[in-house]
């Protein structure tokens, strides 16, 4: 009788919280072999409150494995100096986007159309300073987004709308950091301006870090109600943010066209000797995504990669696996991030270990299937005599996420 009650307190105890729950839940995979993800293979991702995202797929994705060495990467155009796919470094594989500024010079830029104009954007990229040299006062304008073709002038046309991202480093006897207002967000051909500033430890020097950026447009035009957010992946908080800005007025265009690599150059007759690397380059107009990051609680990831989508229904998801940077981790989760930037709880998952030229992890700590689908739990006794070793079907399992509402709470991340 004991057990019986405590069933029925669990299943009646969960339904209101399911009730009201309006983040993404991940409930089943379907394509997941019996040892686990294999890089590369297509996976489905069953659940509930995933939104709606057309087309599935991004506005650009590239590991660059595919581009030729030496050459431009494909659907982009040069503009200066030298931009171009190397085999120098690589965050995972064997390739990378190289900003040679030794030999490029000051300007270094390559530009791309994105195919339409968007009021929201979010980049990532794996990123590494290969930093050789000392030099401080460095200017570093990462990437720059425009409504107009030409990308580099805010005042190209009386309606051109921009963001651009101008950092600087400094050496100081006492301290090194990143300072200055560091982003300038434009419009109405650069006559109105907003400057955001950075935290002091924006970047890191050789080392890969995962930086991401989600700008949200003025809902209408002129609307202070746009938003900015940087984030480095593994560090807590963001890097930069700002909220309530104005990012368009009546008469502007929206952003379409990118430029990657633009600036590394510094300003005290220090001679440089640094070379600038993106990987995993991923460009979209919504914050929707679905990424395995190696913890539970998306915000504790140290490493976290996006997995590219072909398919995304409100229920349904299918996305081709990137999980070659996280062979070593022994815990990886599933997590789906739908437009409002809601996260999912993680859901586990463990890598093939058969996979060739890829670390073992360990399973230790990973979940059992049982012989009816379900997730085997194994749940802290709290003095109530229920069984604490059980297997939860598909429906239950959804009915106990919903308690854990209270500690998974709403992220609204922009990155």
């Amino acid at each position: 009788m004991q057990k019986q009650i405590c069933w029925v307190w669990l299943c009646l105890a969960q339904i209101i919280p399911l009730a009201v729950w309006a983040d993404p839940i991940i409930s089943n995979l379907d394509g997941l072999g019996e040892n686990g993800l294999i890089h590369h293979q297509t996976l489905t991702l069953e659940g509930v409150g995933f939104g709606v995202k057309s087309p599935a797929a991004p506005l650009y994705f590239s590991d660059f494995e595919n581009e030729s060495l030496g050459a431009t990467p494909a659907g982009w155009n040069e503009v200066s100096g030298e931009v171009f796919t190397s085999d120098d470094f690589a965050h995972a594989g064997s390739r990378s986007l190289k900003v040679n500024t030794e030999t490029g010079g000051d300007f270094c830029q390559i530009t791309k159309d994105l195919g339409r104009p968007m009021n929201n954007f979010f980049l990532s990229a794996n990123f590494l300073i290969d930093r050789n040299d000392d030099c401080g006062r460095i200017q570093f304008k990462a990437w720059r987004l425009s409504s107009s073709p030409g990308v580099y002038y805010a005042d190209e046309t009386s309606s051109t709308t921009q963001i651009m991202n101008n950092y600087w480093y400094y050496i100081t006897e006492d301290r090194t950091y990143w300072g200055n207002n560091n982003t300038e967000v434009n419009y109405d051909g650069g006559n109105h301006s907003t400057q955001i500033g950075c935290a002091e430890d924006l970047f890191v020097f050789n080392d890969w870090q995962r930086i991401e950026q989600y700008v949200q447009g003025s809902s209408t035009p002129s609307a202070a109600d746009g938003l900015l957010r940087t984030k480095r992946v593994g560090r807590s908080g963001y890097v930069q943010e700002r909220n309530g800005l104005v990012t368009h007025d009546a008469d502007d265009d929206r952003w379409q066209h990118i430029m990657m690599g633009q600036t590394w150059r510094q300003t005290t007759g220090c001679t440089i000797d640094t070379f600038l690397y993106f990987d995993d380059l991923y460009v979209d107009d919504t914050q929707a995504r679905v990424e395995l990051g190696n913890a539970p609680i998306f915000e504790d990831c140290t490493q976290r990669e996006i997995q590219i989508p072909s398919v995304w229904e409100d229920n349904e998801i299918s996305v081709q696996i990137h999980s070659q940077a996280l062979a070593g981790e022994e815990q990886l989760f599933l997590f789906v991030i739908d437009s409002e930037g809601n996260v999912s709880p993680g859901y586990e998952v463990n890598l093939d270990p058969t996979q060739q030229n890829l670390p073992t992890p360990s399973n230790d700590d990973q979940s059992e299937e049982d012989s009816e689908g379900g997730v085997l739990l194994s749940t802290p006794d709290v003095n109530s005599g229920c069984k604490t070793d059980f297997s939860w079907p598909p429906l239950l399992l959804l009915l106990v996420l919903g308690s854990l509402r209270t500690r998974f709470s709403r992220i609204r991340l922009g990155a």
